[in-house]
C-alpha cells in the first residue's frame, strides 16, 4: 500500500541520523540512559533511538528460568526508534527455555558487549 515505514529505509539512513546528532543531544541522551541504568525498572524505560543516539547498543537480558544472561544488539532490532526498552520484554524471550519460561528481566544498556570469559574469571 504505502511502501516501507520510514524506520526501516535501510542502515544507510540510521547511520547518517547518528552522526547528525548533536553534542548536547547525545549528553542528554546518556543522562537518561544512566539514570535508568542505576535502577533498571518496568515502571520506565529509555526509548530505543534514545540509548542508541547515547551510543549505547547492547543491553543484557536476565532470564530468571534458566539463570542466562545475554546481550541483545539494538542495532540489529527491526523496531521504531520510539519503541521503549521494556516494549521489547515479550520478544526477548529465552530460547533456551523455549520461549516458555518466565519474561526475561532487564539489566542495563552499556557501549560494550560484556566479556563473558572475563565474568567467569570473576574479572569483569
Amino acid at each position: 500500500m504505502c511502501g516501507t515505514p520510514h524506520w526501516r529505509r535501510g542502515r544507510v539512513e540510521a547511520q547518517q541520523l547518528r552522526e547528525e546528532v548533536t553534542a548536547a543531544e547525545r549528553e542528554r541522551c546518556a543522562a537518561i540512559v544512566e539514570a535508568w541504568n542505576e535502577h533498571p525498572t518496568c515502571d520506565w524505560s529509555p526509548a530505543l533511538g534514545t540509548a542508541l543516539k547515547a551510543g549505547h547498543r547492547w543491553l543484557a537480558v536476565y532470564c530468571p528460568g534458566c539463570h542466562q544472561v545475554s546481550d541483545v544488539d539494538l542495532e540489529a532490532l527491526d523496531r521504531h526508534p520510539f519503541t521503549s526498552l521494556t516494549g521489547l520484554i515479550f520478544s526477548l524471550a529465552c530460547r533456551s527455555c523455549g520461549g516458555r519460561g518466565p519474561l526475561p528481566m532487564l539489566k542495563g544498556v552499556s557501549r560494550f558487549r560484556a566479556d563473558p570469559i572475563a565474568d567467569r574469571r570473576g574479572l569483569g
